[in-house]
């Protein structure tokens, strides 16, 4: 499940998993990535939270990250985080403002995950005492070398934010979950996907450079 912005229509399936998009659309403008969504983004949260039994959210400070926080609230789906290095002690008014209904969502998680014991100590200092527990997860995935030859322009592909939901799995297993998410190892990339195995395939154009 993603947001998308490309060139042409977004894929039914990316690899072996089935990809349910919407347009990236800017609600905040002037404010990038952190701006964007689709109201309908919503309505599919609520749909496929309903059948989750835990819900993990890429969580950074951005409307996808808040609109799927708040679904879970709503939902009283179990929730977990992971910040990946974007919540960091800011002082900006807009910030601030968000702030005011961001912050509350990420505290009622049941565990924050951060990927290092610097991040740690950042979002221990933007959450404070009330805070869930901080759990240190590194990144599983290490970028590849780069590609030889010169770099081609690229036409963006998936634009994948923060905000993606996990159903747990119901028995032990060695694989990734069915609905897992990881980021693309391609150096550069922004495509983020729900894979069993691997990183997608680039289908048509490729991911933003």
């Amino acid at each position: 499940m993603s947001l998308w912005r490309g060139s042409g229509r977004a894929p039914d399936r990316i690899g072996s998993v089935r990809l349910r998009s919407r347009p990236a659309r800017t609600l905040l403008p002037g404010q990038g990535f952190i701006g964007l969504l689709d109201p309908r983004l919503v309505r599919d949260l609520w749909r496929a939270m309903g059948g989750a039994d835990v819900v993990h959210v890429h969580a950074g400070r951005d409307l996808v990250s808040l609109a799927a926080l708040a679904v879970a609230a709503l939902r009283r789906v179990p929730c977990v985080a992971q910040t990946h290095g974007m919540v960091e002690p800011r002082t900006a008014l807009p910030v601030r403002l968000f702030d005011l209904l961001y912050l509350p969502l990420l505290r009622r998680t049941r565990t924050c995950f951060v990927l290092t014991e610097q991040e740690r100590r950042l979002v221990a200092r933007v959450l404070g005492p009330d805070g869930p527990p901080l759990r240190i997860l590194p990144n599983g995935i290490r970028p590849g070398p780069p590609e030889p030859g010169p770099r081609r322009p690229r036409d963006p592909m998936c634009c994948s934010w923060p905000g993606c939901i996990r159903a747990s799995v119901r028995k032990p297993s060695w694989r990734w979950p069915r609905w897992s998410t990881r980021s693309c190892p391609r150096p550069g990339s922004r495509c983020t996907a729900r894979t069993t195995d691997r990183c997608p395939p680039y289908a048509g154009s490729s991911p933003t450079g």
